[in-house]
């Protein structure tokens, strides 16, 4: 037998091989192409496309923005950011050509004092000292500013449910609330709004308004007075146990503090921007939001506060729009 013949001979079995692998081989590539079309699939579901003759970029426009500096009030009410240790304040410049009322600057000159500034220019020194927003009234700096309006009057901090005829109404009658804004250049008022409130020439209350609240009480600790190494923004006025303790000037109920060292408190609020404050009461006989009278019982003092020297006494402030005065003052 040839060399050709013999090569020609296969083992037995190997055609019925070969063909099961073709078999298998063309299963294979078929999963392949089934996977690879699922993949196609599933990418065009989700990829975001756009046609193809449309530019990706034909749907953005160029935006151009104008910036504009904020505009500044010209009735803008100053701070109430207050120094110890001169009359001038860090707040904002009063615009000099306000409606209603002008501000004028004065140098603080050696030997000055505030009520010698005051009769000078004609205002009270009420007024000085709360146009400025002034703290410490025993302190004056040489050579330091003070602004000085041509009115007499007190900054207002509008109220949530306030109306230019509310505030008008309860702050100076004499006016209508439509006044008000104008004296202030301001067409609208919110919550938080300041507002100079004119005081008339005739309105000289302020300088005897108040009365001591304890009747036939002792005077123990001064304002401005040192007691366990705070200084005291108010008067200890001492009394026996059950004393009726009596509101200072008529005003509304405005608060109920509780101090730990200073007891139980009252808050009221009065015409011209002032209002008293009283700590230590053991009872308290009025409620939020109620109109009281001068002399008129509003609590009585007892042995539940005795922070000061062991004893009942009732703690008394006196403050204009935020400001300590001693209380001794316009009594």
């Amino acid at each position: 037998m040839g060399r050709n013949s013999y090569d020609d001979m296969l083992p037995e079995g190997y055609r019925e091989k070969r063909s099961g692998n073709r078999g298998t081989s063309l299963i294979i590539a078929f999963i392949g192409v089934l996977i690879t079309l699922i993949a196609i699939v599933i990418y065009l579901m989700f990829t975001p496309h756009s046609d193809g003759n449309e530019d990706a970029s034909s749907d953005v426009s160029a935006v151009s923005f104008d910036v504009e500096e904020p505009a500044m009030l010209a009735n803008e009410a100053p701070a109430l950011r207050h120094s110890s240790q001169s009359y001038s304040s860090d707040s904002a410049a009063v615009s000099q050509d306000m409606p209603g009322y002008s501000v004028s600057e004065y140098v603080v000159q050696d030997g000055d004092t505030l009520e010698s500034i005051a009769e000078a220019s004609g205002i009270t020194a009420d007024t000085i000292v709360n146009f400025n927003g002034i703290r410490d009234l025993n302190t004056i700096a040489s050579g330091s500013s003070i602004r000085i309006p041509d009115t007499n009057g007190y900054w207002y901090t509008a109220a949530a449910g306030d109306t230019p005829e509310s505030i008008a109404s309860s702050c100076c009658p004499d006016i209508t609330g439509e006044e008000l804004l104008a004296f202030n250049g301001v067409s609208s008022v919110s919550a938080g709004d300041r507002l100079f409130i004119p005081v008339p020439e005739s309105a000289e209350w302020i300088d005897s308004a108040f009365v001591l609240p304890l009747e036939d009480g002792t005077i123990t600790r001064r304002f401005n007075s040192i007691y366990n190494g705070e200084q005291l923004k108010g008067i200890v006025i001492a009394g026996s146990p059950g004393s009726a303790v009596t509101a200072a000037a008529d005003g509304k109920v405005q608060d109920f503090p509780n101090d730990p060292d200073y007891g139980k408190g009252l808050v009221i609020y009065h015409e011209g921007g002032y209002v008293t404050e009283y700590y230590g009461l053991e009872t308290i006989m009025v409620g939020t939001g109620r109109s009281v009278t001068q002399g008129e019982a509003i609590g009585s003092i007892g042995t539940s506060n005795t922070y000061f020297d062991g004893s009942p006494a009732v703690f008394f402030c006196v403050k204009q729009s935020g400001i300590a005065l001693d209380p001794e003052s316009v009594l």
